[in-house]
């Protein structure tokens, strides 16, 4: 089994991308802003981190940063998702993907599938 933290503030793109992961059989738990995902990732490893970069509570930089320094996290795939390719540009090469918003089912299921 395939596990996925989604970290995304708006609940609506939250659910799309769950959808979209669930398709591809990955289980998933959501992180609603920056703060309860550091508190998730300390006790917990998915396989996948989809990750927005404008979050409260500590944004998408932060998070690819802690991710990349905790020895049991640093080989996680992640990929990050903005509306912002200006912000974006602060972790690319730190992540497997960026993709802008607004991202479709079939555009992150296609990504997510030649990962895994």
């Amino acid at each position: 089994m395939v596990y996925a933290l989604v970290i995304e503030d708006d609940k609506d793109t939250a659910k799309l991308f769950v959808q979209a992961l669930e398709t591809l059989q990955i289980e998933c738990e959501i992180a609603w802003n920056g703060e309860q995902a550091m508190d998730i990732l300390k006790d917990f490893s998915p396989d996948l981190v989809l990750v927005d970069m404008n979050l409260p509570r500590h944004n998408g930089v932060e998070i690819v940063e802690f991710i990349r320094r905790e020895p049991h996290l640093k080989d996680i795939t992640v990929i990050v998702t903005s509306g912002d390719a200006e912000k974006s540009k602060a972790v690319e090469d730190l992540v497997e993907f960026v993709l802008l918003k607004p991202i479709s089912v079939p555009q992150l299921v296609t990504i997510v599938r030649r990962l895994f």
